[in-house]
């Protein structure tokens, strides 16, 4: 009787361990399918941003040209304070080059 015991609990414990292994086995299956779902997730995000960057182009300032005028400066300046979307360096060159006459020189 003390046999058959032992060895129910024998078989038992190699039922188990195969159990166990199994279990892991699908971890590790799941494990990869979503690392896969993720770099492919992934891959298509960098082609849209990609696809963005490349595609898209900065605003455009409309063109306003200062000649120097004491009473215009204050419109002119206005106006181009209101340009959203550029840098100071980018604000700086279009500042500059929309001056022309005694402005310019």
């Amino acid at each position: 009787m003390l046999d058959d015991i032992i060895s129910k609990a024998n078989d038992l414990e190699i039922e188990w361990k195969e159990l166990l292994r199994s279990a892991n086995d699908d971890d590790v299956e799941r494990q990869i399918m979503n690392q896969q779902q993720q770099k492919g997730k992934r891959i298509v995000l960098e082609d849209l941003i990609e696809k963005i960057i490349t595609t898209s182009k900065s605003p455009t300032l409309k063109p306003v040209e200062f000649d120097g005028d004491p009473k215009m400066w204050s419109q002119f300046k206005r106006i181009n304070s209101q340009q959203n979307g550029f840098n100071a360096q980018q604000k700086s060159m279009h500042l500059s080059s929309s001056l022309k006459g005694e402005a310019r020189e």
